[in-house]
């Protein structure tokens, strides 16, 4: 069964970060729905990967690099996804849990997140 949610699909989109297992499987679902999505992930040929199937099924979905122990790679991926539309909707599901983040201060560099 196929639901509908109140929302323009060509001003909204989703974030999910790590695009394989779950948060792919997530991602394609919010892209059935007809969010644009924005895939972050460090692996260029998963985040590739999984851009190209959501399209092939229909969907719209952009594929961002992002380090996320990289407080500069964290914004400029944030700055990236938001210039898609308004993020209603962050999925943040790392197969690891990122400590420290570099340069976000509180230290040398680094700072506990």
């Amino acid at each position: 069964m196929h639901t509908s949610h109140h929302h323009n699909p060509t001003s909204s989109s989703r974030l999910t970060a790590y695009v394989q297992g779950i948060g792919g499987g997530i991602a394609r679902r919010f892209a059935q729905e007809g969010y644009t999505m924005a895939l972050l992930t460090r692996d260029v040929a998963n985040v590739e990967a999984l851009r190209k199937q959501i399209e092939a099924e229909g969907g719209a979905a952009t594929g961002i690099v992002c380090e996320l122990g990289s407080h500069e790679s964290i914004v400029e991926a944030f700055e990236t996804a938001a210039a898609l539309g308004p993020i209603e909707v962050l999925v943040l599901n790392p197969g690891y849990e990122p400590r420290r983040v570099r340069g976000a201060g509180g230290g040398p560099g680094r700072r506990d997140v």
